[in-house]
């Protein structure tokens, strides 16, 4: 069994079953390195009906007064194609990550293992050089080391208090991004990945 969540992979270790805790590499955007600015305060990309929680964080932030930019289907933006979405996380001062999984069950009566997942939107973001303030997922420390590679918060007022901060200390947010770039090209990279 291949999976991106430690949660699955205990799982099936206790089913007697044994599994490898992989992720997708992803390839370099080496057009990305001509985008010098940031002009982006902060941006979600992705889906936020529908899923676990994104809406109530999303809305605590524009409560408090900060600047997200939002982009996707059910989007003021709608669509965007791969580049476009790779270029907003390398203008984006701050990216946001949920790792909150789809609200929609799909038989009521099964409760999920686990709310959260690491999705492979981390490894775009960080492959793209952009700063994550991620949602927590035990799975990211298997991969990245927290407030060196990214930062992790765990419920809204946490949210908060990080977004202020890494948009109050640009050489400290600039700093971790860097450190995760380095590290994905390292070990993560498509071509470091892949035959």
């Amino acid at each position: 069994n291949i999976t991106n969540s430690m949660v699955s992979k205990q799982k099936f270790s206790e089913l007697g079953f044994s599994s490898i805790l992989y992720t997708s590499p992803y390839k370099e955007i080496v057009s990305l390195n001509k985008i010098r600015y940031q002009d982006i305060d902060i941006s979600f990309v992705g889906l936020i009906n529908q899923k676990l929680k994104r809406s109530l964080y999303i809305n605590h932030l524009i409560d408090n007064n900060f600047n997200i930019q939002t982009f996707g289907l059910d989007s003021k933006s709608g669509y965007l194609n791969q580049n476009s979405i790779f270029e907003i996380f390398k203008r984006s001062k701050i990216n946001i990550n949920f790792t909150g999984v789809s609200s929609l069950a799909i038989d009521k009566d099964i409760k999920p293992i686990c709310n959260t997942t690491m999705s492979g939107r981390i490894f775009e973001i960080i492959g793209s050089g952009g700063f994550l303030l991620t949602e927590y997922d035990p799975t990211i420390e298997y991969f990245f080391e927290p407030n060196r590679d990214l930062v992790i918060f765990y419920d809204k007022e946490d949210l908060i208090s990080k977004t202020k901060y890494y948009l109050e200390n640009e050489d400290k947010r600039m700093q971790i991004a860097i450190n995760a770039y380095n590290k994905f090209k390292k070990y993560y990279e498509y071509k470091e990945n892949m035959p």
